[in-house]
Order: structure tokens, then sequence, then C-alpha cells
């Protein structure tokens, strides 16, 4: 049965109708007289539902458990403070100050960290207060309340509606509807390249199309189609975290255990296939905009021969058939029965095969017709870049179809591949490994920003809890005193401009929740009506919830309501009238501490992280860029020596670049939240480092390309030297080299490697190594003269204290590094002039 997806209409209203029964349910046990007091804490269960109830049955089990497990640890914690150390002010204050900066120095994930701030201010900042019964049994009903919630989230995610929201009914659904996607989107990229090339109206693909007339209507739909499988490529990532945590992955991970199953079998599970689609699907999006970065649609000259744009009309039709054919061996709904047509899958790769061969016959055949008409290297480079991505694509699906072991999919099977080496069922575990992979997780390495945060953090906690408690009777805090050293530590972010827009949702959404709950007590007068309408106040805060930007504002609104409510229902009195007032003024005041805090003591703006950052990625690059440039001219150089041993992890490191330059929008938006005051605006100077930090996508996925493009060159080469080896030259002229392991023909150096030896084929490309090397050098001093020339403007940046207005700012080195770059581009033979401006 079909279910809807975030963020569709359909799935909002049914996450709505979700909250709506486990608040109800909330509301029935804490506003009933005979069970609102039978439990210290009622008020963390609402708290806990609001948090913990997500889209899916796994994302909800997954932060119910760390709910639980920061429940546990604040647990742990309490009874040791409040049975060994005597019940002062004095160690109250001490203990949650040491409580904060433990906890902040860590890197356990934010709901852990938050929540077990959260119980142990509930019950150390109450513990000095003798009138206060805060014992054993206070602090195991604080756990037993979070436990509550937790349950009941799990409990209403579970409820089918019209089907359980499982992850992986989401991540298959996605997984179809991404594979249909690219397919439209490599068709109208083909259908944009046939209708250029007018010389080839009399081919079949052209004439199914020959209507079309708008190539800007076309480059408008390939564009809306890239931004839908960007879209939703996040989507399927977030739920490939999440398919863990499901029932199912659950069971199937303890019987595992207890049974002990092989590890050949548990690398062929559900999950590791879901794994390797999501990746396959990242490389294929990846591909694509390869192509797109061709910008085809904008040079008319480059044209493809009818013959082979049919051929690879026809490759890309069998591709998609043969995954359309594999897909659903991996994207199944039905845990304990999996069925696919064998039958299918086996004449769709036969197929598949077939395509390929004729389309290297085709290619072969229509390199040496244009060969004979002297095109420009330019249109040349194009064409056959164009086709390695082409080759890239059927090579991504047929190795996660292969990677998979779905049934069918591969057609040479070798019976001694698959005699691994047999280990025992019980492998001996790395105690050592798992000890590191433990303390990374946690994040105990030592590390001066953390260690920084983290003092910053309890210093500003020790503050607000010394203020608040020495003033709480002016403040009207009677029993809620910790509620601003609580949001003190809430709110701490890595830079002041990420705490200020912490700040101001979570303000704004105490003061919204706190509101309504007031108006609603007051007005109605009725536990019933109560209960309805914040219930229907927390089904709109999970709507808007939906919303990625909205959702921290959402959620603090949502809980703030729902704990005004309980409070000032179930206490009664002109202090429960008092709870909005309270809540409001003490949250302020704890962010008022912290913002001042966070600028005097030890100040780190996201405007130095954006710096240090944006430092470090071009830095990155340039070693990265560094190392495919000298990969690919020593294999050039010297084709038959041993290939070094690679000291540098590029794929680590473009991968690590990536993750920082998705987070880099965000950065420069805390940035420009940081106020001026005395310090540069940093407004003249954002453009310039979002424009460098597109740049640097840019420069990441073309090193990308190179560095395939020589593993595909190292693999033939290397293939091409067995051949030789074992074949006689009449041989290899009569039989198409096959990569080993791959399964796809690969003809880059074409017939004449095989007939001159590839030794002497690549002396031809040593002249071509002195520019690829000036490029390289060029590229790296453009990036470090952008960078050295924003440190200089930054510098020029001073403000007159007077008048308020800039002073005269020095010219960027722009000229500098357009003269330097044309300058070079001018001794280039016919090279693309405009890829250098």
């Amino acid at each position: 049965m079909y279910h809807p997806l975030i963020p569709s209409f359909p799935a909002k209203l049914i996450m709505v109708l979700r909250s709506l029964i486990a608040i109800g349910c909330c509301a029935a046990f804490t506003l009933t007289p005979r069970t609102s007091k039978s439990l210290y804490g009622e008020l963390l269960i609402g708290v806990t539902i609001i948090s913990s109830l997500q889209f899916t049955i796994g994302a909800t089990i997954q932060s119910a458990t760390r709910l639980f497990i920061a429940g546990a640890l604040a647990t742990v914690y309490c009874l040791f403070i409040i049975n060994v150390l005597p019940r002062t002010t004095f160690n109250a204050v001490g203990a949650t100050t040491l409580l904060v900066l433990l906890i902040v120095y860590t890197d356990l994930p934010i709901q852990i960290r938050r929540f077990t701030i959260v119980a142990t201010c509930i019950v150390l900042l109450q513990w000095y207060n003798p009138k206060k019964p805060i014992n054993n049994s206070f602090v195991l009903q604080i756990w037993a309340s979070l436990s509550i919630g937790c349950g009941m989230a799990i409990c209403t995610s579970l409820i089918p509606l019209p089907v359980p929201a499982t992850a992986n009914r989401e991540l298959s659904t996605r997984l179809l509807y991404v594979a249909k996607q690219i397919r439209h989107e490599l068709t109208t990229i083909l259908l944009s390249i046939n209708h250029i090339n007018t010389s080839s109206s009399d081919s079949s693909f052209s004439s199914m199309y020959s209507s079309v007339e708008n190539i800007p209507l076309l480059k408008v739909d390939i564009n809306d189609l890239h931004t839908i499988v960007k879209d939703e490529l996040p989507h399927m990532q977030r739920t490939l975290t999440e398919l863990k945590w499901e029932p199912y992955y659950i069971l199937s991970s303890i019987c595992s255990i207890l049974f002990c199953k092989c590890r050949k079998q548990q690398q062929i599970s559900l999950e590791l296939r879901m794994k390797t689609w999501v990746s396959g699907f990242v490389s294929l999006h990846r591909t694509i905009s390869g192509m797109l970065a061709l910008d085809y649609l904008d040079h008319h000259h480059y044209t493809f021969p009818p013959s082979l744009i049919e051929s690879i009309s026809t490759l890309i039709d069998t591709t998609f058939n043969f995954l359309d054919a594999t897909l659903p061996y991996t994207a199944t709904i039905n845990y304990f029965k999996n069925t696919c047509d064998e039958r299918r899958i086996k004449e769709c790769r036969a197929e598949l095969d077939q395509a390929l061969e004729r389309f290297c016959q085709n290619y072969d055949k229509q390199l040496r017709l244009i060969s004979q008409d002297n095109p420009s290297d330019s249109s040349l480079i194009q064409m056959n870049t164009f086709l390695l991505l082409i080759l890239r694509l059927v090579y991504v699906i047929i190795s996660s179809a292969e990677l998979t072991n779905t049934p069918g999919a591969k057609v040479l099977i070798d019976d001694k591949s698959d005699d691994v080496k047999k280990e025992k069922c019980c492998t001996i575990v790395n105690i050592k490994k798992q000890f590191e992979n433990i303390i990374n997780y946690i994040g105990l390495k030592p590390s001066t920003g953390k260690m920084l945060r983290a003092v910053k953090t309890s210093f500003a906690v020790l503050c607000t809890a010394v203020i608040t408690i020495a003033l709480r009777n002016r403040l009207n805090a009677y029993g809620w005193v910790h509620w601003a050293p609580m949001t003190t530590a809430l709110i701490a972010e890595t830079s002041e401009g990420g705490a200020l827009r912490t700040s101001y949702h979570r303000l704004m959404g105490v003061l919204l929740g706190s509101t309504y709950a007031y108006i609603i007590v007051i007005v109605t007068q009725d536990l019933i009506a109560i209960g309805i309408l914040i219930s229907l106040f927390v089904g709109l805060m999970f709507y808007v919830r939906c919303e990625a930007d909205k959702a921290y504002f959402a959620n603090v609104c949502a809980q703030s309501a729902s704990v005004i409510t309980f409070i000032s229902s179930n206490n009664g009195g002109p202090q429960s009238q008092k709870a909005p007032l309270a809540r409001t003024s003490l949250t302020f005041i704890g962010i008022f501490i912290y913002i001042l805090v966070s600028n005097l003591v030890l100040p780190r703006t996201a405007r130095s992280l954006t710096k240090k950052r944006l430092a470090k990625m071009i830095k990155t690059v340039c070693d990265a860029l560094k190392f495919t440039t000298d990969e690919f001219c020593a294999f050039v150089e010297n084709a038959a020596s041993n290939e070094q041993e690679q000291k540098f992890d590029i794929m680590l490191s473009l991968t690590t670049t990536e993750k920082q330059l998705e987070t880099f929008p965000s950065l420069l938006r805390e940035a420009n939240n940081e106020p001026d005051l005395w310090r540069i605006s940093f407004n003249q100077l954002s453009g310039h480092y979002a424009e460098i930090g597109r740049s640097l996508q840019i420069v990441v996925s073309c090193i990308r390309y190179i560095h395939r493009c020589t593993t595909i060159l190292k693999a033939e080469s290397n293939l091409i030297k067995v051949k030789q080896r074992r074949m006689s030259l009449q041989q290899i002229q009569n039989k198409h080299i096959q990569a080993v392991g791959l399964d796809i023909p690969l003809t880059i150096f074409g017939s004449s490697a095989e007939q001159t030896g590839i030794t002497d084929l690549v002396v031809s490309y040593k002249p071509v190594l002195v520019y690829i090397r000036q490029l390289d050098q060029n590229v790296e001093l453009v990036l470090q003269l952008a960078h050295r020339s924003l440190k200089h403007h930054t510098a020029s940046l001073q403000f007159n204290q007077d008048t308020k207005e800039p002073a005269e700012i020095e010219p960027l080195e722009s000229d500098k590094i357009n003269h330097h770059f044309k300058r070079f581009a001018s001794k280039l033979p016919d090279a693309p002039k405009n890829l250098f401006t």
C-alpha cells in the first residue's frame, strides 16, 4: 500500500494525526486528577513525545533510544551526587556546572547532550532546597517519565496510518522514484543533443522527436529534473541512517549475534544492499552533473554523428531497463519474502552487453571518420568527455547490481571468486579497535576548540545559576529556577551567529507557546477542553516542524505550551498563573547571560570560522589537485612502473571537503547574523566567500572526474599488457578487450593501442604534460590569490567612527588573476579560452 512521503501535504497530515494521538494520551494521563500527581516529572512525558516522535519508525526508535540513554546518564550522575555530597547550594551548582562541562565537550548526538543537561538541571538545581523531596525515588521517577514518553512515541509511530511508516518503505519508494527521474533527465539530455545535431534528422531516434524545437525549454526541464534528484538524495541518505533502527533490523542483528552468522552472509544483508544503491545513485547524480558542466547546449559546434547518437540512446535505454529489472530485488517492502524476475534480469543484461559492444564498435568506426575532418581539439575533448561519463554511468549501474548479488545480474560467474577464505563464525573481536571506535563516537580526543566551547558554556551556566538562585524571589521563579541555566546550556553553539539564531528561535517559541497555554487555561478552565486545545496546537506545530528551517522553533513552541498547560492545570493557585511570565523571563535571562559571556569570554565568531574553514578547504583542494595531476603525469611518463603507495587519501579528502562545502552556506548565514558593533561589516564580503565556495565545488567535481579517468586508463593499460602476453596480435585484433571484473569494454586507446603498444602510444601524450602541470600550478595560484585578496580586503575595510562610512578600499587582485589566466591560456594550442576566464 502506498504511503506519502515528506514533504508532501498528505504526509504532513499523517504526522499531525500521529502527534494528536500521542499528545492526547499524554494529556489524558497528565490532566486526570488521579494520575497527575502519581509521578514526579510528568511534565517531561509531553516534552519527550514531542522530541522523539518522527516520521518513520526507525527515526522514532533512534530518537527515543537517545533520550533513554540521556536519562540514564543523568540518573547515574545525579544518584552519585545526592548520595555522596552534602545538600548545599554550592554543591548543587558546582555539580551541574561540571556535568555541563563534560557533556558539551563530547561529540555525542545533540539529543543525548540536551536531555542529559535538562534532567540534571531539574534534579540538582532543586536539590539544594530542603523543602523539595529530592531523593533517589525522585531521580528514578524523572528517568521513568522520559522512558514513558519514549515508549508512547514508539507505540504511536507503529499505528498504521494507513500503513506503518517504516524507513525501508520510504527508502524503497525514493529509490524507485529517483531511478525514473534520472532516466527522464538523461532522455532529455539526449533529446537536446539530438536537436542540436540537425544533420542527424534521418536517424530513427530523431524522427520520434522531430517536433522538439525549443532548446531553452529543454534546458529548463533538465535543470528541474536535476534539482528534483538533488533534493531527493539527502532524504535517501537520512533514511539510510534510520534503517538500522527498524524493528526488523534490530531483530536481525540480535539473531546474528546469538546464532553467530558468518560474515559472508552479513555482507549481503538488505541494509548493505540499500547502502550500495544509495551510493550508486549519488554517483549517478555526480556523473550527470559532470555532463551538465560541459554546457553542450551553448556550443552548437559540439556535434555527434547520427549513428553514434543512436548507439548512445540504445545503450542508455538498455542500461535503465537493466536498472528497472534489478532494483526491485533491493527496493522491496516485504522483509521476509523477496521475489525477482531472474529471467528478465538475464535478458536485460544480455541486451545491455550487446548494446555496449555495438556502441564501442560504432565509436571506433566514427572516430576514424571524424579524424578525417580535422575537428578542433575542444570538440573532441567535449565529445570524449561526454562518452566517458556515459560509460561511467553504465559502470555504476552494473557494479551496483553485481555488488548487491542480484540474481542474474552477473553474466560470468567465477567459482574461484566465491571461494573466499572461510572465516570462523565467531570472529575474534579486536578490543583495541572497538575501544577506539567508542572514543571517536563519544569525542574524547583532545581538541582546543571543543575545550574552549565547553569552558565558556559551563562558565555561562555557572553565572546564570548563581544569579537566578540569588534573585529567585524578585524574579518570581518559585520552583522553576532550573529553567534559566537550562536555557543557557541548550543554546550553546559553535559560534556567536549560531547562538544568536538559536536564541531567537527559542525565545519566540517560548513566548508563543507560553502565551497560548496561559490563554487556554484562563479562558476554558475545563480539563477536557484544555486537553483538546493543547493537542491541536501541538499538532499544528508538528505541521510547521516538517520544514527543516522551522523545526527547532516548532519543537520549543510545542514543548513550552505543553509544560505551561500541565503546570497551570495541575497546581492551580496564583503561582501557577505566573508560570508563563516566569518561563519567558527566565528564558530571556539565560539567553542574555550566554550572549554576554560568549562575546566577552573567549569569543569565537562565525566570521573567524568562515575564514579558517575556507583556508583549510583551499589547501585541501590544492593538495588533491596536485596529487591527481602527479598521478596522471606519472602514469603517462612511465606506464610500466609500479604504482606508488598513496600516502594521500584523495577520496577521503574530497568527501570531507564536499561535506564542508554543503554546510558552508549555513555558516555564512550565521556570520551575517552576528551584530557588527565595533567589528567591520561582513555583508560586503559574504558574497565573495559564497562565490569561492561554489567555485571549489566545481573544482572538486573536476578532480573526481580526472581521478576516475586515470583509474580507467590504468586498468585498461594493465589489461592490454596482459592480453599482449597471452595472445597473438591477430587474436587481439579479432577479440574485443574486456575489463577484468568490470564487464565493460573500455576502448580509450582504441585499436592503435593494440597495434603499437601502450608504451609507444603514451609517448605522444608527453608534450601535453607540460601544459597540464602549468595549468595545475596556475589553478593553485589563483585559489591562493583569491584567499589572499579576501584577507587584504578584510584588513582594508575599516569604519570611520564619526561618519559610519567605510574608508577607501584598495582594489582586489582580480586584475592580476585574470591577466595570469589569460596569459597562460594564450600559450595553449587550440584550447577552450573561455575555460580560463
